[in-house]
């Protein structure tokens, strides 16, 4: 919908849309800390990637306010529809993950069946 403001190429999406519906947005922001703690360890390009995409996510993010303040012309032309939950949801955390016991016991497994052969 932004580029649509600045790129002729996208308007016929901007001219052919009739409703928007937002599931659960976060328009201003979401509580990162647990989401970025569990990319810490993690130092991978794509990592990088998803790290950046939740600091764009923050509350009180200059990015997410940029697109706020961009959307806010071409949202006019629509009736806008929000769904959101009345009760605050727990986010993520990171946890230490517990072997099950299949993973513990697959060498056994593949040895006695001859996986390795």
């Amino acid at each position: 919908m932004l580029l649509s403001k600045s790129q002729l190429i996208h308007k016929d999406l901007l001219d052919a849309t009739h409703a928007i519906l937002f599931f659960g947005t976060p328009h201003r922001g979401l509580h990162t800390a647990e989401l970025e703690a569990m990319l810490e360890d993690m130092s991978s390009s794509l990592e990088s990637n998803r790290a950046e995409l939740i600091v764009q996510l923050r509350e009180g993010s200059e990015f997410l306010e940029n697109e706020a303040d961009g959307l806010v012309d071409i949202l006019s032309r629509f009736k806008v529809v929000s769904f959101y939950e009345t009760a605050e949801t727990p986010t993520v955390k990171k946890v230490k993950r517990t072997l099950t016991f299949m993973e513990k016991n697959m060498r056994t497994f593949c040895e006695r069946l001859n996986c390795f052969k």
